[in-house]
């Protein structure tokens, strides 16, 4: 496959965006259409790039960048930390941006969301405030939380950055978010294992420098926010109902409380009227990407890519 750097503004005013373009490497055949990977909390979209390969070997054009805050390309001070306003409408501005600037590269394809974890919420906020047209949505480990669970943990966010600052870090914050996620894991290695259930795909995430590190109080409001924002029911039947959505997840991952959280999340678009909608839980853990079934994971997201786009791009 083909790499390519595309740097643009943030709409925070002040930071310049990383991202990635990945093109297939046979350029004599047309594209089928375009995926753009949103990653997750503490980590980046270099992550990805086995899916990568995956995918533009089949003929996709893939896309991805680095949310404020993450990222080698970011400078320490800012590391962990989104915004100083509206946080997290600026990242999903951020990522619809790159989705618009791919789209006028590649005119005419049809164009799908992956969101991983937080990039899943990110990818949910795009889509149910209709920041730029979509042709698919996936929401990869996604989750679900009540109204009165969110409305909480804003209020204890909001006191510690009244104690310590929206930069500061908060050992309260990353166990209140974090703390439970190795609850069903007899013997842990390491305080990541929730993420996979093989050793090497832990080890590889803990041993990146870009991966992992604490998260500010600042993007804690910011994603309790989010969070708050993609689990109200007007902001769900806001949606486009014509848009496919796929929603895959492990069946051990806490993120989606264990398949319970993904589940709800698919009864609320349902039942705000979203016309197709599938869902899978597969063996593992969080990173279904990284994990026991991820082969499964990638033929059936490319099965699911080929049932609604089959034509696409083809000559």
């Amino acid at each position: 496959m083909n790499i390519e750097t595309i740097r643009y503004p943030s709409h925070d005013g002040i930071h310049t965006i990383h991202a990635e373009l990945y093109t297939p490497a046979d350029t004599e055949t047309a594209p089928r259409g375009v995926v753009q990977i949103v990653h997750g909390v503490a980590e980046h979209i270099g992550r990805y790039r086995s899916f990568v390969q995956f995918l533009t070997a089949r003929g996709f054009v893939v896309c991805g960048e680095n949310h404020l805050g993450h990222g080698p390309e970011t400078k320490p001070e800012d590391r962990g930390f989104f915004a100083e306003q509206d946080g997290w409408m600026t990242v999903a501005k951020d990522t619809a941006a790159l989705s618009d600037l791919v789209k006028a590269r590649f005119p005419g394809l049809p164009f799908v969301m992956f969101g991983h974890s937080m990039g899943s919420f990110i990818t949910r906020t795009v889509y149910l405030a209709g920041l730029t047209s979509l042709d698919g949505v996936i929401l990869c480990g996604t989750g679900n939380k009540s109204k009165l669970v969110i409305g909480l943990a804003q209020r204890i966010c909001k006191g510690e950055i009244r104690k310590h600052g929206a930069k500061a870090e908060s050992a309260k914050m990353e166990k209140l978010a974090f703390g439970s996620y190795n609850r069903h894991i007899k013997h842990p290695r390491s305080k990541n294992d929730w993420i996979s259930s093989l050793p090497a795909e832990v080890d590889r995430y803990n041993m990146d420098p870009d991966c992992g590190f604490p998260v500010k109080l600042g993007m804690y409001l910011s994603l309790f926010e989010g969070i708050g924002y993609i689990i109200d029911p007007k902001h769900i039947a806001q949606a486009d109902k014509a848009v496919p959505v796929l929603f895959i997840a492990g069946d051990a991952d806490p993120v989606g409380a264990y398949g319970k959280g993904v589940k709800a999340a698919f009864r609320a678009m349902r039942k705000a009227g979203v016309k197709d909608l599938s869902l899978k839980l597969y063996p593992g853990r969080h990173e279904i990407l990284n994990d026991v079934a991820k082969e499964q994971v990638q033929a059936d997201v490319l099965a699911w890519l080929d049932a609604h786009f089959a034509a696409a791009g083809r000559n």
